[in-house]
Parts: C-alpha cells; structure tokens; sequence
C-alpha cells in the first residue's frame, strides 16, 4: 500500500495495531467471518458492529479489520459506518496483496474505472501480482488528495 500511495506523494503511517482476543470475547469471534452484504458502500449491521471497537481512534481516522473471511468470498470491503468513522475490513483468506490499498481508494473516494485494466489499483478484480506495481491515475491522485480523510 506504501509504494502504491507514494508514487501519488501520499504518506502511509501505521498509526496504531491490535488485535482482538477472541477466546475472551465472544461476541467478536462472531464477526471474523464477517457479513458485508453486497459492499455497496453502505455498513451492515455487522460492519456498524465492528466499527464500535475503534478504541480511540480519532473520527476522520481509517481504520482496517482483517477478519477470518467475508460473505460471498469479499477480498476487502470499504464502507463508512458513519460519517466520520472510514473503515475497510479485509478477508485474511481471501485478499491479495493490494486489496488494503484498493479498500482505503474507495475510502478517499475512488470507484472502479469504467474500463478495467488489471495494473490499475481500482480495478474491481483486484491487482493479483507485486509487479508491476498497480498505478493510479491523475484524476484518481486529485480525488484522493482532496479527500477529508487524508490528515
């Protein structure tokens, strides 16, 4: 995901990590295999569900799950469980290796292109090799840069 946003000079930082005990909570086990409806950019009930264990993350901040697996073999999925709060949540068994960085475009405001292209990173087969290195284009550069979400 660095290398992808880097070469649209947009810094990448990890600003936090956790990760969830399952033994100890039970109700969370629950929603490793998450249901994401047809991730059409509105939150399920299960996606609001998750989005409550932001544990401090300031609005405006994104924030990735990676879960066991989604319904109908999602690789990733991006939705706004409210307005301030972005979020992506990402299938362990099912992602590839840009699909967080396709997951956190829908969140600055990218949609699929109209014409697909598998190097393009919103490609909605999704970039399935490391190289080369998905691109994106200026349009989607300028979109992104002026989304709220880039702090």
């Amino acid at each position: 995901m660095r290398q992808v946003f880097n070469s649209a000079n947009i810094d990448v930082q990890l600003a936090s990590k956790q990760v969830f005990n399952l033994k100890k909570n039970p109700d969370l086990a629950a929603l490793n295999v998450l249901d994401v409806g047809t991730c059409s950019g509105n939150a399920t009930d299960e996606q609001i569900e998750i989005a409550q264990h932001r544990n401090s993350v300031p609005d405006r901040q994104i924030v990735i799950y990676v879960c066991q697996s989604l319904t109908d073999t999602f690789a990733g999925c991006a939705a706004h469980a409210d307005d301030s709060k972005p979020m992506a949540v990402i299938s362990a068994k099912n992602a590839t290796y840009y699909t967080m960085a396709h997951e956190v475009g829908h969140l600055l405001g990218l949609e699929h292109p109209a014409v697909e292209d598998p190097d393009q990173l919103m490609d909605p087969g999704g970039h399935k090799d490391l190289h080369p290195l998905p691109f994106l284009v200026e349009s989607e550069i300028d979109k992104m840069r002026n989304s709220p979400f880039l702090i």
